[in-house]
């Protein structure tokens, strides 16, 4: 009886994370669709109604596309063996790192800024690189061209991918780079909005981590339990 009523009240736990993960999911995409589309910019760290058009550009006017790399699976490492390794990226795994290659062996290095689109496997998903990488033949990559904010060119591209990134038409589902090269990416010159951006992003980050951290102690904690191996006391 006492694990049973520590048990749901640890339930009731989560759901109280998940539903606060929920509101700032809710409001996170407000602010971004707002600001992102010129209805609201930031002064002084508030938000305040935007009249002022926002210019658009071509993503190939901020961003040299090119497909990732042919990497063989011999050149890959499971994980970093010297200073020269760097880690590859693939798309089926929401662009997880999934081994690392000697930098010497591949043509194709993204840097702090650049981008990795999922065109095969998890198509469609997104991220921003940090440090020196590669990713792989299932990826499109993003070399940034100009100093725009590559962050608010992410954010503006995740905001509109269900209408911007459709698979093309292919044995296999597939974004290519014929298919992403007319899009257009609102132009939002200012570093206060980028702040802001960043500041309810980390506010979301913080929660995902404190849930999954949750979620895997009680997980843990079920098992003991359960299996006698720990026990409540008064």
């Amino acid at each position: 009886k006492k694990v049973s009523i520590f048990l749901r009240e640890f339930e009731k736990y989560k759901k109280t994370i998940k539903e606060l993960l929920r509101k700032i999911e809710i409001r996170n995409k407000y602010y971004i669709d707002k600001l992102l589309n010129g209805e609201l910019t930031v002064q002084n760290e508030k938000t305040v109604e935007n009249n002022i058009p926002l210019n658009k550009t071509l993503i190939t006017e901020l961003f040299d596309l090119k497909m990732g790399e042919t990497i063989l699976k011999n050149q890959i490492e499971e994980h970093k063996i010297n200073d020269n390794c760097i880690p590859v990226y693939s798309a089926t795994e929401e662009n997880k790192i999934f081994g690392y290659i000697d930098k010497n062996k591949v043509k194709k290095i993204l840097c702090e800024n650049d981008m990795i689109l999922a065109a095969r496997g998890s198509i469609g998903s997104l991220k921003l690189t940090d440090g020196i990488k590669t990713s792989t033949q299932t990826t499109i990559q993003l070399i940034a061209i100009t100093k725009y904010s590559s962050y608010l060119a992410l954010k503006y591209l995740e905001n509109n991918r269900s209408v911007i990134f459709k698979p093309q038409g292919a044995a296999i589902p597939q974004i290519t780079i014929d298919g992403i090269k007319s899009i257009e990416i609102n132009l939002i010159n200012n570093k206060e909005v980028e702040t802001f951006l960043r500041k309810i992003d980390k506010e979301k980050e913080k929660v995902e981590k404190l849930l999954k951290l949750e979620e895997q102690r009680f997980e843990w904690l079920s098992d003991k339990l359960l299996s006698g191996e720990y026990i409540i006391e008064d």
